[in-house]
């Protein structure tokens, strides 16, 4: 399967600082290496609405993401971190 971005956002409040500390770079890292897992093993549990979740594996983050078996295409939804109200994810909608 293919792996789609739906959308990026930067919820830290100063993205350049966080980058330059290393923990920008370890993130990236963190979040390719889950998307070749995903490619290859894209039936994680369906959290609520088709939208299917895993943790990631090194970072405090949780990547939301549906997939269109029709065109085998994975479309990442959310990088969102474990600390936020919930409220904020449902409410992108």
């Amino acid at each position: 399967m293919d792996i789609s971005v739906y959308s990026v956002e930067c919820w830290a409040s100063d993205c350049g600082s966080y980058w330059a500390s290393g923990l920008g770079r370890r993130f990236h890292t963190d979040v390719k290496a889950s998307f070749k897992k995903l490619k290859m093993h894209p039936f994680f549990p369906v959290r609520y609405d088709n939208v299917h979740y895993f943790l990631l594996n090194k970072s405090p983050y949780m990547v939301h993401y549906t997939i269109d078996e029709e065109i085998k295409i994975i479309i990442v939804r959310a990088v969102f971190g474990t600390s936020k109200d919930s409220r904020i994810w449902k409410a992108r909608k």
